[in-house]
């Protein structure tokens, strides 16, 4: 891994959390309605719940072609587009993967993923996400080290409410991979790694213009948008390593639930916690924030 440059979060990607994000590129494109109507049929469909009592009863690893016998049949998708079966398959396969595998572990992270890939290879539909997720997956297998046991700054940020005295940042973008820093003066994150509870602070406020630009415009229905007093939920978070962790930062469209699938989020971006500092990064606009080049004189609180 590169300390300061490059970085690239990912290994510890999750089907839930892929799915997570098909869905919502799904509803932004097709509309909040129709996608609770999806997950809504999946819900009541007797032939989805029978079909994963049957693969747990014989401790079966659903392909591609099993989950398109049983979406395919539901009467919601019978005449719907490629998109809307692709969601509907992958929504059943985290559900496969939620009820049955995380119990039984009958397949690895990587291979439940490897059938979402093949959903979406096989109907021709969000390609260029299925590429950015192998990309990545795979920057992170070669750049991958031997873990250094230094788990101090992980457990400060993890006990810590505010982190204070943040002077400076560096970002890049993917296109270029040139590295920038800007001196600040002192600035915060309040911060939490519990997922439900809320990041923010005056170090976006920090972001370069064209970053904001980026963020605010996926934000667009959030009301009064000024990033420095955004706050970003924690989604979801998983392990990268045993001394880095993994935070999913979301804007949450708050006029949207759904029990299964949650809030909508109107943006995501990752956040890795390791022992070189804090980064931010979302691979779809392509660009990374890093924060730890001073984090010797940050205060935590």
């Amino acid at each position: 891994m590169l300390p300061h440059t490059g970085r690239i979060i990912m290994s510890g990607i999750t089907i839930r959390y892929f799915t997570k994000q098909i869905f919502d590129d799904y509803a932004r494109e097709f509309g909040e309605r129709k996608a609770l109507s999806l997950v809504k049929s999946l819900s009541e469909s007797s032939l989805l719940t029978k079909a994963l009592q049957l693969w747990d009863s014989l401790d079966h690893i659903p392909t591609y072609q099993d989950l398109q016998k049983v979406v395919g049949a539901i009467n919601w998708f019978v005449i719907s587009r490629r998109e809307s079966t692709a969601v509907g398959m992958l929504i059943a396969l985290s559900r496969w993967d939620e009820h049955s595998n995380k119990s039984n572990r009958l397949a690895r992270p990587d291979k439940v993923l490897q059938v979402a890939f093949d959903i979406l290879s096989w109907l021709k539909v969000y390609e260029e996400e299925v590429m950015a997720c192998k990309l990545l997956i795979s920057v992170a297998a070669s750049n991958r080290v031997e873990a250094v046991p230094r788990t101090t700054f992980l457990e400060r940020v993890s006990k810590a409410v505010k982190i204070s005295n943040i002077r400076s940042i560096e970002y890049e973008w993917e296109i270029d991979k040139v590295k920038r820093k800007r001196d600040l003066s002192a600035t915060d994150l309040i911060i939490s790694t519990v997922v439900g509870q809320k990041v923010w602070g005056g170090v976006f406020g920090e972001f370069p213009s064209e970053i904001i630009s980026l963020i605010k415009s996926s934000c667009s229905k959030a009301d009064d948008f000024e990033i420095a007093y955004l706050k970003f939920s924690v989604a979801d978070k998983f392990k990268d390593s045993d001394d880095s962790l993994i935070l999913v930062l979301a804007v949450e469209d708050m006029d949207s639930f759904d029990e299964e699938m949650g809030y909508l989020n109107l943006f995501e971006m990752l956040c890795l916690i390791d022992e070189d500092g804090i980064t931010f990064q979302n691979a779809k606009q392509g660009w990374i924030v890093y924060l730890g080049v001073d984090k010797s004189e940050w205060k935590f609180f």
